[in-house]
């Protein structure tokens, strides 16, 4: 069981199987994918997320946070809705830059470049 699914879970327990049906057909999803995703082997967009917690009137991701003691959500493949935003102090990124070896002696250069656009808008590169 992961943790979004583990508080899910005690979201929807004490409710009867036709009260997790009626919640699965509001969210979109069939009561097996909602069971799936209690137990770790299904998983929801962020979207799906936040429309649960308005469902069920529980802030899911508020208790995610409290509970995995982050201070931001992980990076999720699907963007978020603006409606569902969530607040955070910072959002971490992190990404993989190829080139060419050739073109390595420019890196210095690049990285520089980098920082000062970055600073421009509240950016900060580590």
């Amino acid at each position: 069981m992961n943790t979004i699914g583990s508080i899910i879970g005690s979201a929807l327990k004490g409710r009867t199987t036709v009260q997790k049906e009626e919640v699965a057909g509001q969210l979109g999803i069939s009561r097996r994918t909602l069971d799936a995703v209690v137990k770790g082997d299904s998983n929801l967009t962020l979207d799906q997320i936040s429309k649960l917690s308005d469902i069920l009137a529980v802030n899911l991701l508020e208790q995610y946070l409290a509970k995995t003691g982050r201070k931001d959500l992980p990076i999720m493949q699907e963007p978020a809705n603006e409606k569902y935003m969530v607040p955070a102090k910072e959002v971490s990124l992190h990404f993989t830059l190829k080139a060419k070896v050739e073109n390595f002696g420019n890196f210095q250069n690049f990285l520089s470049d980098l920082r000062k656009l970055s600073a421009k808008y509240g950016y900060d590169v580590i």
